[in-house]
């Protein structure tokens, strides 16, 4: 009760309010303290600094996404938060929140204020793997791989990201876009399983699909880097010397393939 007194007298006071939480909450009273945060946040919007209103919407947003069980309300809580004071917690949490409840181009749109506020490579990586998804899960799958491309332009070791923009050109039947991030991949991922696959799949799309096994050249030779004694990459990359004109390098590669085989 003194403490709601001094409330009265000092509307907003954040040392008053921070121990009428810590003790409302030990005692499981959430439901009363929400109610009493939320007049404290108002008066301070009124009258006091964004950020000290911003702290205690947040703190009301813990309480309805946690022991009140009240989504909607902590959406609006985190909402206040946002319009206060643009913060990552308010923004991913805006973003999960309305995915859950399926709004999933509106978490988007969330993630995009996100990405905008992030300048951290790593953290700018993630966030965009995050939008991208929520991109495809609404229905927008042109943004989706803009924003995946993007995320690779700023930071070419993002394998996940190119692993899911691979996946969305293989379906689209776009062979051009799909052979050029597999031989990117190729730089760039650290397996040398994968690096095989995303070789022979460049290879073959570039010789099948595309008419130009010369264009393999370069990612058949950093595949054979990682995988000196692949053989199915040293025929590709026979074949693609053979189409560029190169036929003194590609009688070279399958000579030296013909002695081996003569050694076994």
């Amino acid at each position: 009760e003194t403490l709601l007194a001094n409330l009265e007298e000092r509307p907003g006071h954040l040392p008053t309010i921070e121990a009428i939480a810590q003790i409302m909450s030990a005692r499981g009273k959430f439901a009363e303290l929400a109610e009493i945060l939320t007049a404290q946040a108002r008066k301070l919007e009124e009258s006091g600094p964004p950020e000290s209103a911003a702290r205690i919407w947040a703190h009301i947003a813990a309480l309805a996404d946690g022991p009140l069980g009240e989504p909607a309300r902590a959406i609006t809580a985190w909402e206040r938060v946002a319009a206060l004071d643009a913060n990552p917690d308010a923004l991913d949490a805006l973003a999960r929140l309305y995915a859950t409840r399926g709004e999933h181009a509106t978490a988007a749109g969330w993630l995009e204020q996100r990405l905008a506020a992030t300048t951290a490579v790593a953290e700018r990586t993630e966030v965009s793997m995050r939008l991208g998804r929520a991109y495809l899960t609404s229905g927008q799958r042109h943004r989706a791989i803009a924003c995946l491309e993007r995320a690779l332009g700023e930071n070419a070791a993002a394998n996940e990201a190119r692993a899911l923009l691979i996946e969305l050109y293989r379906a689209a039947n776009a062979h051009e876009a799909l052979a050029r991030a597999l031989a990117e991949g190729c730089d760039n991922v650290k397996d040398d399983a994968t690096v095989l696959a995303y070789a022979r799949e460049a290879a073959t799309l570039y010789q099948e699909k595309l008419g130009a096994p010369e264009r393999a050249i370069p990612v058949l030779e950093r595949a054979l880097q990682v995988l000196p004694d692949e053989r199915w990459l040293r025929l590709a990359l026979a074949d693609g010397m053979r189409a560029a004109g190169r036929f003194g390098e590609a009688r070279t590669l399958l000579q030296g393939l013909l002695d081996e085989m003569g050694r076994r």
